[in-house]
């Protein structure tokens, strides 16, 4: 049946320009077309290296998206080499290429903590120490750090975490990475001496608290900050201690050295926020082909940032739709939760997710824990828009077998047979005899033959039909007959769009085969 379907022709033509309006048509698909409101329910592309995911799926994300009346800006992260001048290809084709950004370790940086300190929407305590949380988890993903998994460590970094903020804001009125570290290194223990305790940098920060505050606080706060550092982290047990300390160092590691310094512990010379005050494209130029678990690590760090801002922001103040690019989006997955639980609150924050790899096994394999095929068929339950090109991987043909579902199939069966038979036969024969009598001889002569011949035919059919449950669309199909593009394929690619709850003309269901031609989409 698969083999047999329409396919739709995909329009790059942009539709209905005049007005700013999230709902009305912006692109077709055959007969069908698709707004942005729709696009912002999320996009996953999956394809194997070498379909066209990059040239051609992602290409008109970019063209159609950032090229609408109702779009602000976004964030693209670049992981190979060659995907920030790609990306910058095709935003000069569609005039936007004065608004980008480009972040990478030569670029502006930011510094992370007095960021989500001021920031308008949102921050504070709280906000700094869920940005913490997942920073240890980034890196945990992308160096292999551990966290003891436990619970108890991680809850009791946050502690840790929490005083020593409340005590820098209270002395200095702003917050500092590498402060944060030397408050966290140099803490007291059960072996520190009077003198090394009054001349210890919490000290210092509580007098100044006290006699010269920055942010005033209530006294019972700074009371509970001083107890809290010199009795209860104070006289800790040694191991315990050890252990509370490094979790909550674990997120600061990578941040108070090397490139990563610059980028995010420095100066702020740019937000996250100026994808939608001012429509600005931030192109993360972090490759991770290049700069290895750094540039895992710095681009999975803007990731965070950008999702936490978008999902903080006020969408009636800013109602532009924003995108958040990422090619080979396993390379830069977020752990433990985080992508799913912003995935399903994107739409109401006016984000478009556009996100590409090359199957179910690469997702799956970037999710930490036990559970991590449930949690990644979760997260792509989240993405609505899934397009679906050459892929010859068996877990992901079963996985779009099973989205797709199965249909009552009728198969006819016959056949025909036809036959000829002839025979031949010939028999002949002689006989004779002699008479003697007493008044003479006589004798006779005899000759006999015959011939038969004959022949028949037969002929017969026979014909059926049974009904049987399908898949609607076969395994095989995805890796056999959908184009690549490229010269040889006529720069044709094919491939499947899925969208539930929406019937496809084509096809009367919620999924439709569709090709796309690069020329016209790169042009």
């Amino acid at each position: 049946m698969s083999e047999k379907m329409p396919k739709a022709r995909l329009r790059v033509r942009r539709l209905a320009q005049r007005r700013a309006n999230p709902h009305r048509p912006l692109f077709r698909v055959g007969a069908n077309t698709l707004s942005l409101r729709m696009l912002e329910e999320g996009m996953i592309i999956l394809g194997d290296t070498g379909s066209g995911k990059t040239s051609t799926a992602i290409a008109l994300a970019i063209r159609v998206v950032c090229g609408a009346p109702h779009f602000g800006g976004g964030c693209f992260i670049a992981t190979k080499p060659g995907d920030k001048d790609a990306y910058l290809s095709i935003l000069k084709k569609i005039g936007r290429e004065h608004d980008v950004i480009v972040v990478g370790p030569d670029g502006p940086g930011i510094n992370l903590a007095d960021y989500i300190l001021h920031r308008p929407e949102g921050g504070g305590i709280r906000d700094m120490l869920v940005t913490l949380e997942q920073l240890a988890q980034v890196a945990q993903r992308f160096r292999g750090a551990h966290s003891q998994g436990d619970i108890f460590w991680s809850v009791q970094g946050g502690e840790v975490h929490r005083h020593a903020l409340e005590l820098m804001q209270a002395a200095t009125g702003r917050w500092s990475i590498p402060l944060l570290a030397q408050i966290i290194r140099e803490a007291p223990g059960p072996d520190t001496t009077a003198e090394q305790l009054a001349d210890s940098v919490v000290s210092k920060h509580l007098y100044k608290a006290v006699t010269d505050p920055a942010i005033p606080l209530p006294e019972y706060d700074l009371l509970r900050i001083r107890s809290y550092f010199q009795t209860t982290l104070g006289k800790m047990d040694h191991r315990t201690r050890s252990g509370v300390l490094a979790s909550a160092m674990l997120p600061l590691f990578e941040l108070l050295s090397g490139p990563l310094h610059k980028a995010f512990s420095s100066t702020t010379e740019i937000v996250p926020d100026l994808a939608w005050t001012a429509n600005r494209i931030l192109l993360i130029d972090w490759p991770i082909k290049t700069y290895g678990a750094t540039g895992a690590l710095a681009s999975a760090i803007w990731k965070l940032l950008f999702m936490r801002a978008v999902e903080a922001r006020c969408t009636r103040t800013y109602p532009n739709t924003v995108l958040l690019l990422n090619d080979e989006c396993h390379l830069t997955m977020l752990g433990q939760g985080i992508e799913n639980d912003f995935q399903s609150t994107a739409r109401s924050a006016r984000c478009v997710s556009c996100m590409a790899t090359q199957n179910i096994n690469a997702i799956i394999s970037s999710i930490d824990g036990a559970n991590a095929r449930e949690a990644a068929f979760n997260w792509l339950g989240n993405l609505k828009n899934r397009f679906i090109l050459s892929s010859s991987c068996p877990d992901t043909a079963d996985y779009i077998g099973r989205m797709v579902g199965k249909s009552l199939q009728t198969r006819r069966s016959g056949g025909r047979n036809w036959g000829f038979v002839t025979n031949q036969g010939n028999s002949s024969g002689v006989s004779g005899s002699v008479t003697h009598s007493s008044s003479g001889s006589s004798y006779t002569t005899g000759h006999s033959w015959s011939s038969n011949r004959g022949f028949s035919t037969s002929a017969g059919g026979n014909a059926g039909w049974s009904q049987v449950v399908e898949d609607i669309i076969r395994p095989g199909t995805f890796g056999r007959n959908f184009r690549t593009g490229g010269p040889d394929n006529n720069f044709k690619v094919d491939g499947l769009l899925f969208r539930p709850s929406y019937r496809f003309r084509e096809t009367g269901a919620n999924f439709t085969l569709f090709t796309m031609d690069q020329r016209k989409v790169l042009s």
